[in-house]
C-alpha cells in the first residue's frame, strides 16, 4: 500500500520509522511525500489507513517541539 498520509502535519521520516516499528507493518520507500508500506495483514493496512499513527506522530512531535 502507498501512505501519503501527513495530514496532521508530521514529518515522513517520523511517521515512517514509526510504521515501521508497528507489528505487521514495514516502511519500503519515502519519496516525494508517500510512503510505501508493506502490510503483512489487511487488519494492519486497514490501522495505518485509518490515520491513528499519523495523529499519534504528530502529537509526539508538537510535544517535543514545545519542550524547553
Amino acid at each position: 500500500m502507498r501512505s501519503g498520509r501527513g495530514c496532521c502535519g508530521c514529518r515522513p521520516p517520523s511517521y515512517a520509522n514509526s510504521i515501521t516499528l508497528t507489528p505487521g507493518t514495514l516502511s519500503l520507500d519515502v519519496s516525494d511525500g508517500t510512503i510505501v508500506v508493506h502490510a503483512l495483514t489487511e487488519r494492519s493496512a486497514a490501522d495505518l489507513e485509518r490515520g491513528g499513527m499519523d495523529r499519534r506522530v504528530a502529537a509526539l512531535e508538537r510535544r517535543v517541539g514545545e519542550a524547553p
